[in-house]
């Protein structure tokens, strides 16, 4: 976290009944009025759909606020991205950013093969983004 004083979000990732609720109640009670619970679960977001989805019960959900559980029926197309802007209106971004957290120098015989490699998956239609952490020489 470097020189900061809190982190602007935490992510809790694993599969369903790996503990994530558990650990985001802990943070929580160590660090009251600090963070939101925002679920982001593909099938927690729905009304009814409540057996494998590991949904907090409502004891929990009464104490500990989450946000998009719950929150539209099946019927409905959900987009998370338009309901966090207009749930929680201090965001700056709901944008995701891969941001690398090292690099990796690339000889100046290899760029262009990496270069090459790069234009033939973006010419391809089901790649949407492409990531790198190579740093092209010069």
């Amino acid at each position: 976290m470097g020189n900061q004083s809190k982190p602007s979000a935490i992510f809790l990732l694993g599969p369903t009944a790996s503990g994530k609720t558990r650990w985001a109640i802990e943070i929580i009670d160590k660090f009251p009025k600090t963070f939101e619970l925002i679920s982001v679960d593909s099938v927690q977001v729905y009304k009814g759909c409540n057996v494998g989805s590991g949904k907090p019960d409502q004891d929990t959900l009464k104490k500990y606020p989450h946000y998009l559980i719950d929150h539209c029926s099946v019927s409905e197309i959900y987009n998370v991205k338009k309901e966090l802007e207009k749930e929680i209106n201090n965001f700056i971004s709901t944008e995701i950013e891969w941001v690398p957290l090292n690099s990796v120098k690339i000889s100046k015989e290899k760029n262009e093969d990496l270069i090459n490699f790069f234009e033939t998956l973006e010419d391809d239609d089901d790649v949407q983004n492409i990531y790198s952490n190579a740093k092209l020489s010069n």
